[in-house]
């Protein structure tokens, strides 16, 4: 029983960091398809790129808004992923 659990583990590590990378990925596609006349550091996101997360609808194109749907999608699964980590080690643990 400990050998599955600590497989469990060992496998949610591994999905974990893929879901993470691959998050951190989107949101890179996402800061690159921005509108043109929005800078990287501009001070309509208030000089952070990763504002436009919030603030998409009016600085992203398209693609830009796809990236950051998906991104939004991966950061659930992360922290689904994180709140199973707990669940697990809190009642078996």
């Amino acid at each position: 029983m400990v050998i599955l659990f600590k497989s469990l583990f060992i496998i949610l590590w591994i999905v974990l960091v893929i879901i993470f990378l691959v998050g951190v990925i989107y949101q890179i596609l996402m800061i690159k398809n921005r509108k043109s006349g929005i800078k990287l550091f501009d001070s309509k996101i208030l000089f952070n790129p990763f504002n436009t997360q919030f603030f998409g609808n009016k600085y992203l194109t398209d693609k830009g808004l796809y990236w950051r749907n998906k991104s939004w999608l991966f950061l659930i699964i992360f922290l689904l992923i994180i709140i199973l980590f707990l669940m697990i080690g809190f009642l078996f643990g």
